[in-house]
């Protein structure tokens, strides 16, 4: 399933690649764009792509948004009051202020931006009362991000994926992938996996021995992925599930609680098609 997701989104992703190099000005700079040119061609010397994306993301995207509820019975005032002060209070903590200028920039330059989001358990705090946890958000590019291409609506595919490159170190640092992540060792220790054993793609090559690769400095290709079941009872659930190098499953938890998939993409305008 992800291959085709993957598949389906490279046309776009190709796109997302030009705008990105406006963006940061490599178009002009590149070799393969200055052979096309004459010589008396005279290039930009005004981002305008930058320009618009810097105005839009200062105009929208760096106020404090803090969500408020309004009741809608006279009942309900008093029991909204007390959660509008928790609301205030609490949400600053989450980080969504710090997110949504990269937010604003996907979103300008690619009409999408993602967070994940997540509860860290090993957090333990005090507000007059003690309790384990915290919502954590997390950005996901959009690049790294492949939704289901045969839904408008992503909410309703049937998988979120998250592909990242990252290093054996840190996945032995995240909780639910430290486990895995050490029988991944044991399994390419004992195939003899030169490769991954001195951390380089490159076992040959000295200057990389020499600096003291190890295998926590060896990088491998993670796919993170949220998965629709089928129950038995004829509902369905997510199951979310963590693949190494697209062949070995690091961590596999059944039925993710709540029953939702935990991304969550704004858009500049809502697509009518592919998400």
């Amino acid at each position: 399933m992800f291959e085709y997701f993957k598949a389906m989104k490279e046309p776009k992703a190709t796109t997302w690649r030009l705008i990105r190099s406006f963006h940061s000005g490599e178009f002009w700079r590149s070799e393969a764009v200055k052979e096309k040119l004459p010589n008396y061609q005279i290039l930009p010397d005004t981002n305008y792509a930058e320009y618009v994306e810097k105005a839009i993301v200062n105009s929208i995207y760096t106020g404090n948004y803090i969500p408020t509820l309004m009741p809608r019975t006279k009942a309900d005032e008093e029991p909204i009051k007390l959660a509008n002060r928790f609301i205030s209070t609490r949400w600053p903590s989450f980080g969504l202020k710090a997110l949504l200028p990269r937010l604003g920039r996907s979103v300008v330059l690619y009409n999408a931006g993602a967070v994940q989001v997540g509860w860290n358990t090993s957090i333990i705090s005090n507000h007059g009362y003690s309790e384990q946890g915290k919502v954590e958000l997390k950005y996901v590019p959009m690049t790294t991000l492949y939704l289901d291409p045969s839904i408008t609506n992503y909410k309703e595919g049937r998988a979120i994926f998250i592909y990242r490159r990252i290093s054996i170190y840190d996945m032995l640092s995240e909780a639910m992938l430290k486990e895995g992540t050490l029988a991944y060792i044991d399994t390419l220790r004992a195939s003899k996996d030169e490769d991954f054993l001195t951390g380089t793609s490159d076992p040959t090559d000295e200057a990389t021995l020499e600096a003291g690769a190890t295998i926590y400095t060896r990088t491998c290709n993670l796919l993170e992925a949220y998965v629709r079941v089928q129950d038995d009872d004829g509902g369905t659930r997510i199951d979310h599930i963590f693949i190494a190098d697209n062949k070995f499953i690091i961590a596999y938890q059944k039925g993710i609680q709540p029953n939702a998939f935990p991304v969550v993409v704004i858009y500049g305008d809502t697509p009518d098609g592919d998400p």
